[in-house]
């Protein structure tokens, strides 16, 4: 069975269906900024494979990108752990930001959970009575434990890159080494590159789709679960 990760396709979503077609996928993982100018639940009907998606931090920018996803939000696996064709692949969306968490500017978060955000969060400025829009869309110390709950994987696909991208976290190394997986594939950067770090762990940075043809082969990894 095939699995096309597909990174960033920002609005591009039938040049990422005609990707999976090609590919002939059986499933296919957006991983993040999708923004979508109508709702994925029928975006998703024009894919011939099953999808699945995470956040990226451009998909909170407006309120209808983030609207849009409501409709297919079950298809959403941040903080999950799906098995598929006998690989578990787990998932972690949105971004590190400096109001809630952001190791590379301080050692230390400000708050660990939603809740605890909510708490010094105005009314006024919430999307849909939850969190403000923009942090449906960033990562949470919880979710590290989240996630290590549900492990182990073979998989790890996020948005935010580990530290094998000049720009990466270790925190997203970390998360790799409690989850003990394999791989690591990773959107955000629109920059396609194959790495390997220093335990083992294959890392596949996604690149961003084009309406040039020749330039998608960047934009999306096909892993096939047989070989893996």
């Amino acid at each position: 069975m095939k699995i096309v990760f597909i990174g960033d396709p920002h609005g591009l979503l039938d040049q990422a269906a005609a990707i999976a077609a090609a590919e002939q996928a059986d499933l296919a993982i957006l991983a993040g900024d999708q923004t979508p100018e109508e709702p994925m639940d029928e975006v998703m009907h024009r894919f011939p494979c099953k999808v699945r998606f995470i956040l990226g931090n451009h998909d909170t920018d407006q309120d209808r990108f983030l609207k849009n996803h409501l409709p297919a939000w079950d298809k959403n696996i941040n903080c999950r752990v799906i098995e598929f064709g006998g690989v578990r692949i787990a998932a972690l969306g949105g971004v590190f930001r400096a109001s809630v968490w952001h190791s590379r500017q301080e050692s230390s978060w400000r708050f660990y959970d939603r809740e605890a955000f909510l708490e010094h969060s105005r009314p006024n400025t919430r999307f849909q009575g939850w969190l403000p829009r923009k942090h449906w869309s960033t990562i949470f110390p919880e979710d590290i434990e989240t996630l290590k709950s549900k492990g182990p994987a073979d998989v790890l696909v996020c948005h935010q890159p580990p530290s094998t991208h000049l720009h990466g976290f270790k925190d997203i190394d970390h998360l790799a080494g409690l989850l003990n997986v394999k791989m690591i594939i990773h959107g955000h950067h629109h920059e396609f590159y194959e790495s390997v770090m220093g335990n083992g762990v294959k890392v596949v940075g996604l690149g961003i789709l084009s309406r040039e043809r020749h330039f998608q082969g960047m934009g999306y990894y096909v892993l096939d679960t047989e070989e893996f």
